[in-house]
């Protein structure tokens, strides 16, 4: 995991990466030290076929010590429901070693866990104790690492997602907010997970409407709008 943050420091460097406009975040994860993620786990409905899959690709990549910076998704629809990807992380969510994966630190889900069994209420302030130094700049909602210069920030979350809980956006915006950071956040009633994907074309004169409705239609190009001012005004 050290390896890693210190690749990515390298690649920024050497790439001369620039500040961006603006953040567009679409049903983020990105609380991933709520308790949902790291003690409770999410179910998102594999087969055991499937499950088993997921922990033999799991321990596959640790034996091998495998360093990922990512996969190309599929070009159809249907081979990206069945990449092979989905069922490691359908698994690590699951049972959860999620913040292991991600942080590359054994051991690290398990305590924060116990923490929350033992003091749900103090949970928030004691998982600063359990995640080591190193790996505290991987968190984004946590230990400082949002700060007031970060460029506009445009989110979309349904209210009725059952993949990534919407509290993840509203938690994100809301520090975002106190920060005084440029914030829209729109909170869509009865949408669920990927409702974007029903959309045809957004620059299209012609938009049909999804069985959801309108609203999230809507309020892409309200953001898509809001990013073309920007780009105006840099």
């Amino acid at each position: 995991m050290k390896a890693t943050l210190e690749v990515l420091k390298i690649l920024s460097t050497s790439l001369d990466l620039k500040k961006p406009i603006a953040t567009v975040a679409v049903y983020p994860m990105l609380d991933f030290l709520s308790a949902k993620w790291s003690c409770e786990g999410i179910d998102l409905g594999p087969s055991e076929e499937d499950f088993e899959a997921g922990r033999k690709d799991l321990e596959r990549r640790m034996a091998s010590k495998e360093i990922s910076f990512g996969e190309r998704f599929p070009d159809t629809e249907v081979e990206m429901i069945h990449h092979s990807r989905w069922d490691l992380m359908r698994y690590i969510v699951k049972v959860p070693l999620f913040v292991d994966y991600f942080t590359g630190v054994k051991g690290v889900g398990k305590k924060l866990d116990a923490a929350h069994i033992a003091s749900p209420s103090s949970y928030e302030t004691t998982r600063e104790e359990i995640v080591p130094v190193e790996a505290r700049p991987l968190f984004v909602l946590d230990f400082e690492n949002l700060t007031s210069d970060m460029p506009p920030l445009f989110v979309f979350h349904g209210l009725a997602d059952t993949a990534v809980p919407f509290e993840d956006s509203d938690r994100l915006t809301g520090k975002t907010k106190a920060r005084g950071i440029e914030t829209r956040y729109w909170r869509l009633e009865g949408f669920d997970h990927e409702f974007d994907l029903e959309y045809p074309d957004l620059e299209s004169a012609e938009l049909g409407t999804p069985e959801t409705g309108d609203i999230g239609q809507k309020a892409v190009k309200e953001m898509l709008k809001d990013l073309d001012s920007l780009l105006e005004t840099s």
